[in-house]
């Protein structure tokens, strides 16, 4: 859209400020946009960082067209066609083909024997899937949360919430914290900054206008203005 084309890669990152981290074979450049007191940008990275970022890079490259270059595949590193339905070797006519790098030694070497499944006749139990001797299926995705509005907090891809967090994962988490209360910061607080916890020894609550004007606590079913973790 900003007229910048290159043999390049990149991501964008949105947390309370916009990032855009890529590079071509040869030149790296990491974009960050937001404030030094923590406050809120309202911006994602791909609205802030990574105009910057294309500007950037089309003069760079424009200057050095040495940077550009080509991506070179690793020693070590072989490219096989699978059938991703049992990771086997793809049949040459399988439409369904995909490629697959793999270190040295670790491709498949059998091919894949495509089986298709009859439909089970009308009021009939399905037949179990058919899985292929040495075929790990990858693991299930996790279920949606089923926490209330109140304790969702939102990451880049995927949502947590502050129950499922210690059950779920291990070692740290990186969150949001009002400073002065200690407690998971909202919008509304003057001051946010990030602090990393082992987990299950993160704060649970959140902050909110009430503990910076002397006026009570919440009740435990009040709404909180959205809340932010970043990176688990």
């Amino acid at each position: 859209a900003r007229g910048f084309k290159g043999n390049v890669a990149g991501k964008t990152g949105t947390s309370r400020d916009g990032w855009f981290a890529g590079y071509t074979p040869n030149l790296v450049c990491v974009v960050w946009v937001g404030f030094d007191d923590g406050s809120q940008l309202g911006m994602t990275g791909a609205n802030s960082a990574l105009p910057i970022w294309a500007d950037f890079m089309s003069v760079a490259l424009a200057n050095h067209p040495e940077w550009a270059g080509d991506w070179q595949m690793p020693e070590g590193i072989q490219q096989v066609n699978i059938d991703p339905t049992t990771g086997k070797l793809a049949a040459a006519d399988n439409p369904n083909k995909r490629t697959e790098l793999f270190i040295n030694g670790t491709a498949p070497n059998t091919e894949s024997t495509e089986v298709l499944a009859e439909e089970p006749p009308p009021d009939s139990e399905e037949p179990p899937p058919i899985e292929a001797p040495g075929y790990e299926p990858g693991p299930l995705p996790l279920p949606s949360p089923t926490a209330s509005p109140r304790k969702q907090l939102r990451g880049e891809g995927r949502n947590l919430t502050v129950d499922e967090v210690p059950s779920r994962l291990e070692g740290t988490i990186t969150l949001d914290i009002d400073p002065t209360t200690g407690l998971i910061a909202v919008d509304t607080c003057p001051v946010i900054r990030t602090r990393t916890f082992v987990i299950g020894q993160e704060p649970r609550k959140y902050c909110g206008p009430e503990y910076h004007t002397g006026k009570r606590p919440p009740s435990p079913g009040a709404s909180p203005v959205r809340p932010r973790l970043t990176q688990p």
